[in-house]
């Protein structure tokens, strides 16, 4: 039948996007985390440095540092970009999740879809 069909089709859809909408997400999220801590604890070092010693091997060391952090994190570019795209992608596959569900679960219907089409409007 067409509707059971329908059905079967929109629970899939349903646990696919939501599946790889929170994947995109946990990866968005723990690169975050992880790139804020590294550059935080940088920061701690450095601040350590100019605190312990003056004198011109600290400050060589300091800049040395400096040129160092400046190469690893923009080493890191492209993978924030990555990260930035996944949490875009993580978006529409909870939207598309949303609306499968709607189609799985119909007396959501009509609350549900007025919410997602001011949403899909506001996007």
């Amino acid at each position: 039948d067409y509707e059971d069909l329908t059905r079967s089709m929109a629970v899939n859809i349903f646990l696919l996007c939501m599946s790889f909408g929170t994947a995109c997400s946990m990866f968005t999220t723990a690169f975050s985390l992880l790139d804020y801590y590294y550059a935080q604890m940088l920061r701690s070092i450095d601040d350590n440095m100019s605190n312990r010693e003056e004198g011109e091997d600290s400050e060589a060391m300091r800049r040395n540092l400096h040129m160092d952090a400046i190469s690893l994190m923009r080493s890191l570019d492209h993978w924030r970009g990555y990260a930035r795209n996944s949490m875009w992608i993580s978006m529409v596959c909870l939207i598309c999740g949303a609306g499968a569900h709607i189609v799985i679960n119909e007396k959501l219907g009509p609350v549900v879809y007025t919410a997602l089409s001011a949403l899909a409007v506001c996007i």
